[in-house]
């Protein structure tokens, strides 16, 4: 809601102190979140393919699985919360007509922008696109050693890493390199085209994911995605019309005149 009301109004809705340190530890968690736990399964898929065997029993998956991911979002919230909060640095100093208030000591900083433009995005990054090239390689490699069914299954997954890693290259590759610059003051942060382009384009990866996901599944499963999205999205207003037209049948019988003959014979309505 922070960038779309940003854009919409050429500044931040919350103008404080707190509020524009909640707007960067938001949203470069969730980024930095989004870049890891990435990185980890595209690597993951390897094992899943390759090894699967190491997951049979529940305390292997509890310890390379579940604990993985526990700790990627532990270490992703707390080092955002560190740099955007705590860290301090003579650069910080909010405006509050900028996207995220001009940004924190995390990129302000040349040292905390230097940890995080490697380790907090570009390793990340550089893992995810060599694990997803890597896969269909192996898989063309070990092809023959590969069950029929398994094969079928393994060309969605290669499809979905090779679209995956597109988007990262497209997306993250470019915002490193605009950091970079920035680090060694080339560009400014600050400037409106800088602002611009890191701000949409850091999107890309989180808006494509899901139909990513949605082409390579079953055919059988997308249907039934399909049909809840649209019984939680469009009402269904035909037991309405059942309700209004039994409503009204009650309301003519109600209103209608008995004949002046005697003896009458009950109608349909009950009278």
């Amino acid at each position: 809601m922070n960038t779309e009301y940003y854009y919409w109004n050429d500044y931040v809705p919350i103008q404080t102190t707190w509020a524009c340190q909640f707007y960067n530890v938001s949203f470069f968690s969730t980024s930095t979140l989004n870049r890891f736990l990435m990185a980890f399964m595209a690597i993951e898929r390897h094992f899943l393919v390759f090894r699967h065997q190491l997951y049979r029993t529940r305390r292997s998956r509890y310890l390379l699985h579940y604990f993985p991911i526990l700790i990627i979002i532990i270490y992703s919230f707390t080092y955002s919360i560190y740099t955007d909060i705590f860290l301090t640095c003579p650069q910080l100093r909010f405006r509050y007509t900028r996207f995220l208030c001009g940004y924190t000591c995390s990129l302000l900083s040349k040292n905390a922008s230097t940890m995080f433009l490697w380790f907090q995005l570009f390793t990340p990054t550089v893992v995810t696109c060599i694990a997803c090239f890597l896969l269909p390689i192996r898989f063309l490699f070990q092809k023959r050693n590969l069950q029929r069914l398994q094969w079928r299954r393994a060309r969605k997954m290669i499809v979905q890493m090779i679209i995956i890693a597109g988007a990262y290259i497209l997306s993250w590759l470019p915002y490193a390199i605009i950091l970079q610059l920035a680090t060694i003051n080339l560009i400014s942060l600050t400037s409106d085209t800088t602002v611009e382009y890191m701000v949409f384009d850091s999107y890309v990866t989180s808006l494509l994911t899901p139909f990513i996901c949605l082409h390579t599944i079953s055919e059988r499963l997308k249907l039934d995605i399909i049909k809840r999205i649209i019984r939680l999205c469009f009402v269904q207003r035909q037991n309405t019309v059942h309700v209004q037209t039994a409503l009204a049948t009650t309301n003519q019988c109600r209103t209608a005149k008995p004949p002046n003959i005697l003896p009458q014979k009950r109608t349909s309505c009950g009278s």
